[in-house]
């Protein structure tokens, strides 16, 4: 999960236009049912890898597989739209990135062991 959360970061940081589409879909109701389909079938294998590692003894089970994804996808999207300016501004250190990463990653780690 936590290398999850660094793919994730990755793909948001270099595809930024995604965000702002599906925001822009979200607001217009644009979804179609194939894209709904599309969407929950991805999320639904998510959840179970998710609730895999939860029974294997890999993650936590203080909380439910959905919210665990929930939070995972909150950390590394989140990350990407509230520090793009200090991640892509022609200031930025090129080592900026992979700090935020690895904070992202450390993150997921401690979210998803057990206490």
């Amino acid at each position: 999960m936590p290398a999850y959360a660094g793919r994730l970061f990755d793909y948001h940081f270099e595809h930024p236009e995604l965000v702002r589409l599906v925001q822009w879909a979200r607001l217009e109701g644009r979804f179609t049912p194939a894209a709904y389909d599309k969407r929950a079938g991805s999320h639904g294998r998510r959840t179970a890898a998710i609730q895999d590692a939860q029974q294997r003894g890999h993650a936590t089970s203080r909380l439910a597989a959905h919210q665990i994804l929930t939070l995972i996808e909150s950390i590394a999207v989140g990350w990407t739209i509230t520090t793009a300016e200090f991640l892509t501004g022609a200031d930025a250190p090129p080592e900026h990135r992979e700090v935020h990463r690895q904070i992202i990653i450390d993150s997921v780690r401690r979210l998803t062991s057990e206490p």
